[in-house]
């Protein structure tokens, strides 16, 4: 692992952009740039985007030329060979739902070598395209360190490589830059309306560009509907042997055949995002489908994740996983909701929970893990609200 900045990590960045961006990602994802003439060519800013993709950094970094720095979440640098990779690209980890001191003072030493820092300010990639409230501390960093922002919008990302699916699509790539300025009287909140504005896209504005293609559009779809828009049945949604572009529910026989721009036609006609937005809204605030608010359809496990990036998730329990009003239950082992502070979708789909200073990750057999944190999420909210 080379040490961020180091000359022979500068030039580990340098060849990366000029052989693999510049040589093989630009035929793949086709560029289309707007703005990026505009960026500063000197000095130190914060390069903030919308998060759509795991290609994300490449996205919004490559068109513009020079080093950059990215804080990325702890979960990456878990995965072998992966968190080495990022290391030596200039990622450093930042852990989430708590106050990251080594990663904070990471970001403010290469801030004020007048490096270039990538972040993500809504915190996690989006699912469908929307894009999400960013995080609080994103206004009150920009404010203290008194920086220049350069804005960024993947306009097409949530095409090329949708969260939920299982296999990219070859869609040409729409970034767009501009930088921002703030009145040095600008509050915290103002400076965070005004990233907000500037990252957010529409999704239902955004058609897929000319010579958009895909196979098995559908694989990974029913992770994300996990249950079906039409009835509502849990867990009913999956995608025929003969189809791969298309799911169907074994409860109603509902189908819908998907498309590039994650729209889905058939039974109805509607997107995948407001497809969940009927599966959620169905289920509501206090979500349940049984005497239990939910139970697993065979056996999973929990584990403890220990806070070295190196070792293994210790398992704690493993049976039937049960979702109770007031607990989490696996096999014997339980925890009450009142002492989760967070719910979490890593990559892989893998699902934290975050329980004082531990974190624990949730495998709830064959079930959705995107089900389970949908629920857990709730009712947590709920232990909260009951708390003040």
């Amino acid at each position: 692992m080379l040490r961020i900045g180091s000359p022979l990590q500068r030039i580990v960045w340098w060849s990366g952009w000029v052989v693999i961006c510049g040589g093989m990602f630009s035929p793949l994802f086709r560029w289309r740039l707007r703005g990026w003439e505009k960026v500063p060519r000197d000095g130190n800013f914060f390069l903030l985007s919308n998060h759509t993709s795991a290609f994300d950094p490449v996205w919004i970094s490559w068109p513009i030329a020079r080093r950059c720095n990215y804080m990325a979440s702890t979960a990456l640098f878990r995965i072998p060979v992966l968190g080495n990779v990022i290391s030596t690209w200039g990622a450093f980890p930042k852990a989430k739902f708590v106050k990251d001191a080594e990663s904070m003072n990471t970001l403010t030493k290469l801030f004020n070598n007048d490096e270039i820092i990538v972040m993500f300010p809504e915190g996690e990639r989006t699912w469908d395209g929307r894009t999400q409230a960013v995080l609080p501390g994103i206004g009150r960093l920009v404010k203290k360190l008194d920086s220049r922002v350069v804005a960024g919008r993947i306009l097409t990302g949530h095409m090329f490589h949708p969260r939920w699916a299982v296999y990219p699509r070859w869609v040409p790539i729409r970034v767009e830059h501009e930088l921002l300025e703030f009145p040095p009287d600008a509050t915290v909140e103002q400076i965070n309306a005004a990233i907000t504005r500037a990252i957010s896209i529409d999704v239902d504005s955004i058609k897929a560009p000319p010579l958009s293609f895909g196979v098995r559009l559908a694989e990974g779809l029913p992770d994300y509907l996990w249950a079906c828009p039409q009835c509502f049945a849990l867990r009913s949604l999956s995608v025929p042997r003969r189809d791969r572009n298309s799911v169907r529910c074994s409860s109603c026989s509902a189908r819908w055949t998907l498309d590039v721009s994650c729209r889905m036609r058939g039974t109805t006609t509607t997107s995948v995002y407001r497809a969940h937005d009927l599966i959620t809204g169905h289920f509501g605030e206090r979500p349940r489908v049984g005497k239990d608010v939910l139970a697993s359809v065979d056996q999973g496990r929990i584990a403890l994740i220990p806070r070295g990036s190196k070792e293994p998730p210790q398992v704690l329990a493993s049976g039937i996983v049960r979702l109770a009003e007031k607990a989490l239950h696996v096999g014997s082992w339980s925890v009450p909701l009142a002492e989760l502070r967070a719910v979490s979708v890593e990559i892989r789909n893998e699902l934290w929970i975050y329980r004082g200073d531990q974190r624990l990750r949730l495998e709830p057999g064959t079930d959705s893990t995107l089900l389970w944190a949908h629920f857990l999420t709730k009712w947590v909210a709920q232990q909260t609200v009951k708390a003040r």
